[in-house]
């Protein structure tokens, strides 16, 4: 997963992206460029390895479809060491999650000010102790099921003292009156709550 509009920063001309679930901010893309864009497909969106069916494939062939270590080199890259509360709040297709898209951002900002991790309003470069961890909470674009709004994945840093670190878990049907006890159990405690549950993500391997 991408982040979105919502949460790049930018600097001059440049651009920056979140990546999830290998936690990861990448920054110094120059989305007006056609090579820049192209070394960062290569170097952080295309599988490490290809399915053994592709395996007849010319050699050519099958590395122009897998990651590229030496594209990354043109990108400046840093951990991501917070928590991410990322909500669906497309609305174009249905309205669903364009409306409790806004409702469940305002209500997890409000519930994690006033928790251990409170909110900042942007990525956050270098290391921190798990003492440190705050949160960053916005909207995304479709995650698939507007049937399900709303949609909410929370992903808990791989540093965080939390049994579920480095992992992403993706609620459903989430109304306001869930987010204290997403808060409390998730970002807290490492519990997931298995009647809003849609799936996890858990984190590349190194």
């Amino acid at each position: 997963m991408i982040g979105t509009s919502s949460f790049n920063g930018r600097s001059g001309d440049l651009s920056t992206a979140l990546l999830f679930p290998s936690f990861t901010y990448v920054t110094d893309i120059d989305p007006s460029s056609k090579t820049s864009v192209a070394a960062f497909r290569r170097g952080f969106l295309l599988p490490t390895t290809l399915h053994d069916r592709l395996s007849s494939l010319p050699d050519d062939i099958t590395t122009a479809m897998r990651q590229s270590p030496a594209d990354r080199l043109s990108f400046t890259t840093h951990p991501i060491n917070d928590v991410y509360v990322l909500i669906c709040g497309h609305g174009a297709r249905d309205s669903r999650c364009g409306i409790l898209g806004p409702i469940l951002e305002a209500e997890f900002k409000e519930k994690l000010d006033r928790s251990r991790y409170p909110t900042i309003s942007s990525p956050r470069e270098g290391s921190r102790s798990k003492d440190e961890i705050a949160s960053v909470v916005g909207q995304i674009s479709h995650v698939g099921g507007h049937k399900y709004a709303g949609n909410v994945i929370v992903y808990i840093p791989p540093g965080a003292d939390n049994a579920l670190a480095g992992m992403g878990v993706w609620y459903g049907r989430v109304e306001p009156k869930h987010v204290e006890g997403i808060v409390e159990e998730t970002v807290h405690n490492g519990r997931i709550i298995e009647e809003l549950l849609r799936g996890v993500v858990h984190r590349r391997p190194a």
